[in-house]
């Protein structure tokens, strides 16, 4: 009788052993979906508002003044960062665009660097209403 008592009472708390420890097991595993699941919310919203926060640059560009086409050539150039317009025939800049290379495509920097020689102020201004829509 005795023996059945003590083999009674070891069944009884082997299954509460079993018990506990599943309940343990699946809170750890709720603990570890919600920590899996708070990182991946605060890497949503890190990328979100890295997102929001970043400015694309929008240039305009204007023509501040109008000038009579020469005839003569124009080449486009990159002086401290910024488009400019070399007259061939007068020998100097004769406007600056406000237009930062820094901001155009590598392609386009990477021409912009010999400079682009057009034959007409139309052709050069249809370059630069390229560049800054």
């Amino acid at each position: 009788m005795v023996k059945s008592y003590i083999f009674w009472i070891i069944s009884v708390i082997s299954v509460l052993c079993i018990v506990f420890e599943w309940m343990s097991y699946s809170s750890y595993m709720s603990y570890v979906r919600n920590q899996t699941a708070l990182k991946m919310k605060a890497k949503e919203n890190q990328i979100v508002s890295q997102v929001e926060s970043t400015e694309i640059p929008v240039m305009h560009y204007e023509k501040t003044s109008v000038r009579e086409d020469d005839g003569g050539k124009y080449v486009l150039l990159v002086e401290d960062f910024e488009l400019v317009i070399w007259s061939e025939t007068e020998q100097k800049v004769i406007e600056k665009t406000g237009i930062d290379v820094r901001s155009l495509p590598v392609e386009e920097q990477e021409k912009l660097t010999g400079g682009i020689s057009v034959d007409s102020l139309e052709e050069l201004y249809g370059i630069l209403e390229g560049y800054s829509s």
